[in-house]
């Protein structure tokens, strides 16, 4: 009702559905009389060009970069993560966790395919970078099950560089190496439900974790254990080793 600046309830409401009428009645209507125009929101000045629209579609189809140190303090991040003690497999894994690039389902939608977000191993939550390494109910148990008994809670950062940032201020060498390898037999596994329809035990994920943990580049599950291998699978009752904290083994 334009002379009374109002919307005109009962023609919205049979136009659109219930949903939708709400909405656009919550929307207020100017208090200047005037007539309506159609604006480009993206443009300074309301008007479409084709140069805006190319910005737009630039915009949306670039990935986001996970939120981070920038200049020096990037570089020093950077440097602590090669620095680390481990497989450089591992250290790249990390490295790109932290730069937002592995092909989580929020990533893959966030560049333009059309999926099912949901994570693949729970079904309960979006799988993001932090879903997929930390947080999963899964990943969680078998974080506090190693002989690191990290518990994983909900108020770790959002991001996993964030959480990275924390961890790195530990002094203990080795620790960090132990985390850089469960982090990426825990990717490993994640790839091995999803491709190969294999769930990994806690057991044997472990035992992987433990395998580069002493420099062995080999596979855990049906292979010739070196004499220490066999020893750190068999000092606990049911093979995890020292690696375990989990009762339920």
């Amino acid at each position: 009702m334009e002379d009374r600046r109002m919307w005109n309830v009962s023609l919205v409401r049979s136009v659109f559905s219930s949903y939708e009428s709400n909405k656009i009645l919550q929307i207020p209507l100017c208090a200047r009389p005037g007539k309506d125009r159609l604006i480009w929101k993206d443009s300074s000045i309301g008007q479409y060009s084709v140069k805006a629209g190319y910005r737009l579609l630039r915009t949306r189809a670039s990935p986001p970069q996970a939120s981070g140190p920038s200049g020096t303090n990037a570089s020093h991040l950077w440097q602590k993560i090669w620095a680390i003690s481990t497989l450089p497999r591992c250290k790249e894994l990390v490295w790109r966790a932290c730069k937002g690039v592995l092909p989580v389902r929020m990533n893959l939608k966030r560049r333009g395919m059309e999926i099912d977000t949901t994570c693949p191993c729970c079904g309960e939550a979006e799988e993001t970078t932090t879903h997929a390494l930390l947080t999963c109910i899964g990943i969680r148990r078998i974080w506090f099950a190693s002989h690191l008994n990290i518990h994983i809670n909900e108020e770790i950062p959002e991001n996993f560089l964030g959480w990275l940032e924390l961890v790195l201020e530990h002094p203990n060498e080795d620790t960090m190496a132990d985390i850089f390898n469960l982090i990426w037999v825990i990717w490993k596994r994640r790839n091995a439900w999803l491709y190969d329809g294999q769930l990994w035990s806690f057991e044997r994920s472990l035992a992987k974790a433990a395998a580069i943990c002493i420099r062995q580049d080999t596979e855990v599950d049906g292979l010739q254990l070196g004499k220490t291998q066999r020893g750190l699978l068999n000092s606990h009752k049911s093979g995890c080793g020292p690696w375990c904290n989990y009762q339920g083994c």
